[in-house]
This record gives C-alpha cells, sequence and structure tokens, in this order.
C-alpha cells in the first residue's frame, strides 16, 4: 500500500470517529432531555405565561365637549450606543457621520447627543437610551423628522437610531387650566396634581392580559391554547370648566399682573346655584406638555394656590361679619354706631385702613367704606365670640370643601383654646385669619345661594365604554336665612356704589361685591393681597367670582387692582353668556 493510500485511509478513520464520538454525545443528551427532563420540559411547555397589554389613558373634556388632554402616538427617538460603536468600527466615521444627521435633523446641538451615543463610562455595552434635548426633555420626531430618519434607516444609515412608538399625553392648549388638570409623569401613566393625580385610577383604565402556553424560553405558542382578556381604556372626563372663559380670564390676569407689577394672582369663578367651577386660572403657571422644564425650585408652580394656598382675605370678611349678626337679628342694614376711626380693644388701638374717621355710620356704611372699626363693633358689641366663629365654620371656613381636587388646604382659624379679644377685632375683618380663595369664593356664594352653600365640583361626568356617571349640585347647609341673604345682597350692592368696589361695576348690571385688602404678619406694609369678591347680577345671580393679586406694586388697594379686572371679565361674561341687564341705565 502506497503511503499516499494509508495517509488517505487514516484519515478516513480519525472522520469516521470524530462523528461516532459527536453521534455518542449527542445520543447522550437526547436521553437526559428526552427521558430524565421529560416532566420538567412538559411543564415549561404548558406553562401559563401572561402577557400584560396597557389600556388607554382616558381623555379630559370641557363642559361644551372641547378636547382639554389626550394621549397621541408619537416616535420618542432611541439610539444603541453599542450598534453605533460597532458601526463605527466597521466604517471610520460612522459615528461622527450620525451624530452630525441628528444634529441637523433634531435641531439639538451636538454636544447635548453626543453622551447618550457613547458606551457607558466603564465600556460596557449600554442599553438603548432616550434621546433628549437641552431641556432634558424626552426627544419626540415631528412627523417630518419622523420621514427623514425612517429614509436614512431604509438607505442603510443612522444604524443604531430607531424610532419607538408611544402613547404619550398631550395637553391640547398648552398651559391652559394647568394647576386644574396637572399632568401625567413621561413614560409612565402616573397622574400627577391636578385632576390627573385626583381621578388617575378611573384614567388609567385596566391593561388587558394574554395568558398563553409558551415554550421552554417563555415564548407563547401560536397553536397553544389562549385566554384573552382585552384591556379596558380609562375613562372620560367632562368638566363644568368652560375653556373659553377660562381661556379669556387667563389672558386678563396676566395683563392685570403685568401691569401692576404684581407676584401673582388668581381668579375663580363658580355657578353659585351649582357649586359648578366655571374657570379656576392662577399665574405664574406652566405648560404640562413640557413640565420637565421647569426647575426644581419652581415646583410650587406645579401647585393650585386656589385650593392648597391660603391668605388673610382682608374686608371681604366683613360680608360675612355682617350676614352672621343679620342672621341673628342683631343688627339691620339701619343700624348705626359712632366711628371715631379706631377702636380700643383692650390697651392696643386699631385703625380703618385710610386711618378716617367716619362720625356716625350705618352697617351699609360700614360695609361701603370698607371700615374695619364698624366690623370690630359689630363683633365685640353685637355677635360675641360664641356666634362669630359658629358661622365662620358654617360658612365652611376652617375645613375642606370636598372639592374633588387633590391636597386641599383647610385654611386656619385661631383655635378656642388660644382666642384673644384682639384675635376676635381681627378676624372680623379678615386679618389673623386663613382662608383658601376656594372657601371665600363658595361662601359668597352662599350669599348669593339664598344662604346654602354648595359643595364645589369640577368633573360634572365620567363616560367610560357606553357607559356614564353624572355628578350635579351637592347642598353642604343652610347657612344663613333667604331673608338674611337676600338683606346683605342689598347691602353689598348699595354700598358698592360710590364706595371701595365701585370701580368692579358694570352699567346695567347690579353687582354685590366686596373689596378685601390685607398684609401678612410677616411682611410689610406695602406688602398685600388684594381682592374682590362678588355676584351678579344681583336680582338673579349667575355667576360668583373671585380677584385675587398678590403684592401688587402700584396701587396696593382691592379696589383699584382687583376692582378693574372684577368688572373686566364680569362685562365679558354678561356678553358670552347673554345675561340681560338688571338695572335701568342711561348710557355705557
Amino acid at each position: 500500500m502506497s503511503k499516499e493510500l494509508r495517509r488517505a485511509r487514516l484519515w478516513q478513520i480519525g472522520f469516521f470517529l470524530l462523528i461516532c464520538i459527536s453521534l455518542l454525545a449527542l445520543m447522550q443528551r437526547l436521553v437526559y432531555w428526552q427521558l430524565q427532563q421529560h416532566g420538567l420540559l412538559a411543564a415549561m411547555a404548558h406553562q401559563q405565561q401572561p402577557i400584560t397589554v396597557p389600556a388607554g389613558r382616558g381623555s379630559i373634556y370641557d363642559a361644551n365637549g372641547t378636547l382639554l388632554a389626550l394621549n397621541v402616538m408619537e416616535n420618542a427617538v432611541v439610539a444603541d450606543p453599542q450598534v453605533i460603536q460597532q458601526a463605527n468600527g466597521d466604517q471610520p466615521g460612522t459615528f461622527d457621520n450620525t451624530l452630525s444627521q441628528l444634529v441637523s435633523i433634531l435641531n439639538v446641538p451636538a454636544a447635548v447627543l453626543r453622551p447618550k451615543l457613547l458606551l457607558s463610562q466603564q465600556g460596557q455595552p449600554a442599553t438603548f437610551t432616550y434621546l433628549y434635548d437641552s431641556n432634558n426633555q424626552k426627544i419626540y420626531a415631528t412627523q417630518d423628522q419622523s420621514n427623514r430618519i425612517t429614509a436614512l434607516l431604509n438607505n442603510g444609515q443612522l444604524g443604531g437610531i430607531w424610532l419607538l412608538p408611544e402613547s404619550v399625553r398631550h395637553y391640547v392648549d398648552g398651559s391652559l387650566a394647568a394647576q386644574l388638570l396637572g399632568f401625567v409623569q413621561q413614560g409612565g401613566d402616573n397622574g400627577q396634581y391636578g385632576l390627573e393625580q385626583y381621578y388617575n385610577d378611573v384614567l388609567v383604565g385596566q391593561p388587558g392580559k394574554l395568558i398563553a402556553q409558551a415554550d421552554a424560553n417563555g415564548n407563547p405558542l401560536a397553536l397553544g391554547n389562549q385566554v384573552w382578556s382585552p384591556p379596558v381604556n380609562g375613562a372620560n372626563l367632562t368638566l363644568t370648566l368652560d375653556a373659553n372663559v377660562q381661556a379669556t380670564v387667563e389672558r386678563m390676569l396676566h395683563d392685570t399682573i403685568v401691569q401692576h407689577q404684581a407676584d401673582s394672582g388668581s381668579v375663580i369663578i363658580v355657578n353659585p346655584k351649582t357649586g359648578a367651577i366655571i374657570a379656576m386660572a392662577s399665574e405664574p403657571s406652566f405648560d404640562p406638555n413640557h413640565y420637565n422644564q421647569v426647575s426644581p425650585a419652581d415646583y410650587q408652580l406645579f401647585t393650585n394656590p386656589i385650593t392648597t394656598g391660603s391668605y388673610d382675605p382682608g374686608s371681604t370678611m366683613k360680608a360675612i361679619t355682617m350676614s352672621a349678626a343679620l342672621d341673628l337679628h342683631l343688627i339691620t342694614p339701619d343700624t348705626s354706631f359712632y366711628d371715631p376711626g379706631y377702636y380700643n380693644v383692650n390697651g392696643v388701638l386699631v385703625h380703618n385702613f385710610d386711618d378716617a374717621a367716619y362720625g356716625t355710620e350705618t352697617m351699609t356704611q360700614v360695609l361701603q367704606h370698607s371700615a374695619n372699626v364698624g366690623a370690630i363693633w359689630v363683633v365685640l358689641n353685637k355677635l360675641g365670640s360664641a356666634n362669630f366663629y359658629h358661622y365662620l365654620s358654617q360658612f365652611g371656613f376652617g375645613a375642606l370643601t370636598n372639592v374633588d381636587l387633590p391636597n386641599e388646604n383647610q385654611g386656619q382659624i385661631p383655635p378656642p383654646a388660644t382666642r384673644t379679644t384682639l384675635d376676635l377685632a381681627e378676624n372680623s375683618f379678615g386679618e389673623s385669619v386663613n382662608v383658601t380663595p376656594l372657601q371665600m369664593v363658595m361662601a359668597y356664594a352662599a350669599l348669593a345661594n339664598g344662604g346654602v352653600l354648595m359643595q364645589p365640583y369640577v368633573v360634572s361626568s365620567i363616560s367610560q365604554n357606553g357607559h356614564s356617571r353624572q355628578f350635579g349640585p351637592q347642598a353642604v347647609r343652610q347657612v344663613i336665612s333667604p331673608q338674611t341673604a337676600q338683606t346683605i345682597t342689598n347691602m353689598l350692592v348699595q354700598s358698592a356704589i360710590n364706595g371701595e368696589a365701585e370701580q368692579a361695576l358694570v352699567p346695567g348690571y347690579q353687582i354685590a361685591a366686596k373689596t378685601g385688602t390685607s398684609t401678612p404678619p410677616d411682611k410689610p406694609a406695602n406688602y398685600t393681597y388684594a381682592s374682590v369678591a362678588g355676584y351678579a347680577p344681583a336680582s338673579n345671580p349667575q355667576f360668583v367670582m373671585l380677584v385675587k393679586i398678590d403684592h401688587p406694586r402700584q396701587p396696593i388697594f382691592g379696589g383699584g387692582v382687583a376692582g378693574p379686572l372684577w368688572h373686566n371679565i364680569a362685562a365679558w361674561l354678561f356678553n358670552y353668556y347673554r345675561i340681560p341687564p338688571d338695572q335701568p341705565t342711561t348710557g355705557g
């Protein structure tokens, strides 16, 4: 046998032995899996693997059916640094080319995008990552940007970049009613602040589940048994809020704050007969579509100062003091006393806000002049402590209104154990007592509603899968008699004429209104809360409104700052709702 033939025969034998050894090893593994592990594999193959299917979040509408918030599908721009780095290794310069193209398409600086496209600092392959812009906001591509990125991907470029469709909460009118609505955390379905938080459980819906037989790797078997529980989309909310009114109020409020160089301000408008909130606006505010752009130092912008904030209301409280004394028949509108311009409260002289001495003065004139001395005289000589604080409680001060919004503040009335005569005197004209703007507007709503205090509410219905739950007026209690309510209304109408609330008047309409100016105890005298609370038309009130401006620079009093804004909004509302005049007028 030749040497070549012998060498070939040895190769054949070696190759045959290798095949035999491989087959023996394979048979051994088959025996192991088919016989020894048969039970385990069967159990794994038949195990039920639940797959969660997310539900759509419910939408939010205003009272007219205008869409305020909904979920839309948007393309998040995502990168895989490992793929990008590998592509750059295969074709040097790919990384720089990818970065340059993204900068051009997304209009985001290279310095912002570059770190997200690189491997982690430890040199380990990073998982895919979202791209963020200069404001640390997740980048969602516009339709044009999506088209350009898709075209490049189809052309074999932008390796490691792709578009990830996501359901994103979108607020149609940007910052409109932002503090009332709240927002949804990006990348999740967790409502934060406002209605998004309060009604989160009904807005999120219930995720669905696909329970299917799976293989050993957990992948569903197409021909296996399956149980399908479809997702239930979240419920839709319809609000009492009127977006047209809200937008107008926000614009007018902004103009007033700028004009008077104020720090902030709020306006709330309520239907006094139902408690339905028509508008609730505060400034400064934010855009819930871009809540990530708000710095941590400004997170207070997320809160609603009308429900979570409190303040000393000042002379708007005088109408409440008068109502209590009228209801107990302790005074009449014509009851008079002598006002020397100050009141000696246990050695402390408390003056009228303007230091004026009005002499003999009726109760109606006390409201007209906004005289602190008159309010003190009523509470110390007629009402007394027990009666006064009882009526404060009946009007809802010091307690939650139970409005359907989160984190409501209950305000603060001096506790019985620490109350002094000076507290009583100051509380009678709205100092040293803390209320929320919502509490104050609802107290005036009771005056406008025949003495009945209503519970405020924002959501009028919750709709889901063809079923709807309606929410309507809820009376809390009768605070004062209808006769007392009519009497105080007449007093407010008369006192506003040629009084502190004169600038809130609208020709042709009877306006029942009272001004308020107060200074926080820890602030200088020129730091004021300037406000006007009132309702109209007085003969048949259609709305009650509180305007509150915080720290206006010039002027600083309620009549001069909040009065004109109250007038402008009221005049617009009369026209918008086509409310007919209730008194004759010769002009205007």
